[in-house]
């Protein structure tokens, strides 16, 4: 059970446990107190919340995370029967201390944890890792001090699958922003406000700016104003307004360099997932040699 008063001197009372997701209350409330007169007298059924320690335990049971009950000593005093972790069933687990379970460093952090809730009282979170079957499994724990008991709940739940699955996203978003960099022409990469996130080394070599100068500029930055407004498809209003029709086409105007040279440009515009969230990805296309090819 999640919770047994060994303490015959605890007055009585409502013990209210909490872990990281669930709250249980136990009715220890005076003897003469008739529940069934109380709820009948009480318009809200919510005021009075009871769980059985049968019940307690099956919801325990059923939860996809491993509960602990731990003493500020480390000693394990509960445990639910989900027994997918660690390679150890419930009965290998109760009665053991931390430093028995976990890895030397997984103690320590444990240990920590357990000191900085008795300071704070509020749930620590952390995050380990533990070989199981030759195979590394990563654990995020939350860990909270349950009042007033000297004693310490932890969820502990595999985080596996979204560490493999941040990995993966991570290398795929490494990819794209290494063909990005590595691109022949100017790229930018546009907000829902037309403000430029990322540049390439084309852009910087084509505009004469340097990448951070960019930054959080708007696009007329690079193609002057008066030549946006003077374009049949409003540049300006097509990468602040996001126009999802709009978010594929090739527009001619003219590009401005950093010491305000205007020489034409192609661009093609195109939404994108280079990132979360909606972004427009431009390239810049200098168009000096087809507009007079004798110029160098």
């Amino acid at each position: 059970m999640l919770y047994k008063d060994n303490n015959p001197k605890t007055p009585a009372r409502h013990h209210l446990e909490e872990t990281t997701d669930f709250i249980f209350i136990k009715e220890k409330g005076p003897p003469d107190l008739d529940i069934k007169e109380y709820k009948k007298n009480n318009a809200n059924p919510l005021t009075v919340l009871q769980f059985s320690e049968k019940d307690t335990v099956d919801i325990l049971n059923a939860l996809p995370d491993l509960v602990l009950k731990i003493q500020r000593n480390g000693n394990i005093i509960y445990c639910n029967s989900h027994n997918k972790y660690l390679n150890l069933n419930r009965d290998e687990i109760i009665g053991k201390n931390i430093s028995e379970v976990f890895h030397p460093l997984t103690h320590l952090q444990f240990a920590e944890a357990v000191e900085k809730a008795q300071l704070n009282e509020l749930t620590q979170i952390f995050e380990f890792q533990q070989f199981e079957n030759s195979e590394l499994r990563e654990y995020e724990t939350r860990l909270r001090k349950i009042d007033p008991q000297n004693e310490y709940v932890a969820v502990i739940r595999d985080i596996s699958e979204q560490k493999r699955n941040e990995l993966a996203l991570k290398k795929n978003e490494n990819k794209l922003r290494s063909l990005f960099e590595s691109a022949a022409h100017a790229m930018v990469v546009l907000n829902a406000q037309g403000k430029i996130e990322l540049a390439n080394t084309a852009c910087e070599k084509l505009f004469g700016y340097d990448k951070n100068e960019l930054l959080d500029k708007v696009i007329e930055v690079l193609i002057p104003e008066e030549y946006c407004q003077k374009h049949d498809k409003n540049i300006t209003n097509f990468f602040t307004k996001m126009d999802i029709e709009k978010t594929d086409c090739i527009l001619e105007t003219y590009g401005r360099t950093k010491d305000r040279n205007i020489f034409p440009v192609e661009i093609r515009i195109s939404s994108t997932d280079f990132f979360e969230g909606n972004f427009l990805i431009a390239s810049i296309i200098d168009l000096t040699h087809h507009k007079n090819p004798a110029a160098k």
